[in-house]
């Protein structure tokens, strides 16, 4: 069970950043956007909403210390991501949010006592 778990979490994952590039929402390499600079990273705001967008937020921050955990079978942090991306992901598309409930919805398993 916890396996099938780390691997839906994965999955989902994965599937959230083919989204984002989909939909032009990923930072790419080849564009002139920077990555944030390790004051933005270290942000003590929710999403680090002071320093960057919350797309660089997801594509910097949440989305590399997802793969970290999962990685190192480490225990998946209880998180409810979607409302904030419905304030303030505003290029998000339906299927973005879906996306995030989805991860809401494997980190809420996870956690199941």
């Amino acid at each position: 069970m916890v396996n099938q778990v780390y691997q839906d979490m994965a999955s989902a994952i994965e599937t959230l950043v083919l989204l984002m590039d989909n939909e032009g929402l990923w930072p790419s390499t080849n564009s002139t956007d920077a990555e944030p600079s390790e004051t933005a990273l270290r942000s003590q705001v929710p999403f680090a909403l002071d320093t960057m967008e919350f797309e660089s937020w997801l594509a910097y921050v949440f989305i590399p210390k997802m793969r970290h955990i999962l990685s190192a079978q480490m225990p998946i942090p209880s998180m409810s991501i979607t409302p904030a991306a419905e304030q303030y992901f505003t290029l998000a598309s339906q299927a973005i949010l879906d996306q995030l409930k989805t991860i809401d919805g494997i980190s809420s398993k996870a956690n199941l006592n």
